[in-house]
């Protein structure tokens, strides 16, 4: 075999194949042995960055402030105010009743005499729209005797009611009224001008009172007022006064007509949310203490007996 043919040999790819498949086996030997470590090197970081995250959260979640107590009470009290005033204005109604034993005779009858009270009024200074026709009523009148029931004419009422702010005068237009022909006087009542505002100083007020009293009852309870649950207006205005005319009536005097005062009130009822107080524990003299059994003060181990005779007897 000569030379070239050995070298020719030599470049054969027979052996390179060998090598090359040998080759690429060492490749995949080392591609296994470097899979392994790898997912557990993700594994590993994917922990440590949830536990980084969690250990975060925990901190920031321990520097926030701590909550407020929660509100666990309610309380609902009253508040109360009210004022008396002096009455600036009143109304005052002035009426007929007249009989006739026809309807029409009846009904023009009352007219009458309820445009003669208007006049009176009128030329006593009182405007023609401070007046206001009130009542005006026409029935039948009947005699019940034995049988069946008789119709014996017919009865006409009207009304004019007056409103008016000279109280020093009430009581000459009362005296014209009647004069006048008025043979009813009915629902004289009085008010104040301005009664709306003064509902609103007293609801303050009421407020403030409502407020200063749940104060001092959570106080008592150890506990603090923290706001306000619901609010309910229970009453306002003026208090009514008696029924019937308030005033007197002479022969040849003029009427005695008595204002007197007027009270304006306003209730309130609010509920308000409490809490355990931050400074002061429940006052331990609020509550009755519970009786003690066989006689011995509070304390457990080495407490003293209060009933035992003194030392040498």
């Amino acid at each position: 075999m000569t030379l070239l043919h050995l070298k020719a040999r030599a470049r054969r790819p027979v052996s390179l194949g060998i090598r090359s498949e040998e080759a690429g086996q060492g490749d995949a030997r080392f591609r296994g042995r470097a899979g392994a470590p790898l997912t557990a090197r993700l594994v590993g970081l994917t922990a440590a960055l949830l536990l980084s995250w969690t250990l975060a959260g925990a901190s920031a979640w321990a520097q926030e402030p701590a909550p407020e107590p929660i509100p666990y009470g309610k309380l609902s009290v009253e508040g109360v105010a009210r004022r008396s005033v002096a009455p600036d204005q009143a109304t005052i109604d002035f009426g007929v009743r007249q009989e006739a034993t026809s309807a029409q005779a009846a009904f023009d009858s009352a007219q009458f005499v309820l445009s003669n009270i208007v006049v009176a009024l009128k030329a006593n200074d009182v405007p023609e729209e401070s007046m206001r026709t009130t009542g005006l009523t026409l029935r039948p009148v009947y005699q019940h005797d034995e049988g069946e029931p008789k119709l014996v004419g017919y009865a006409a009422e009207g009304s004019v009611r007056v409103e008016t702010k000279d109280l020093r005068r009430l009581g000459n237009l009362i005296d014209a009224a009647v004069a006048a022909g008025a043979n009813r006087i009915e629902n004289l009542q009085y008010a104040r001008s301005d009664a709306r505002s003064l509902q609103e100083e007293l609801l303050d007020e009421a407020a403030a009172q409502a407020l200063r009293r749940a104060e001092r009852i959570a106080k008592a309870l150890g506990q603090e007022v923290k706001s306000v649950a619901q609010v309910h207006e229970i009453s306002g205005g003026l208090v009514p006064l008696g029924r019937g005319a308030a005033f007197e009536a002479a022969a040849g005097s003029a009427a005695v007509v008595l204002p007197g005062s007027l009270t304006v009130e306003v209730r309130i009822q609010v509920e308000f949310v409490l809490a355990p107080s931050k400074t002061a524990p429940p006052r331990a003299d609020t509550f009755p203490s519970a009786p003690e059994q066989g006689g011995r003060s509070g304390g457990t181990g080495g407490g003293t007996d209060e009933t035992a005779p003194p030392a040498g007897s």
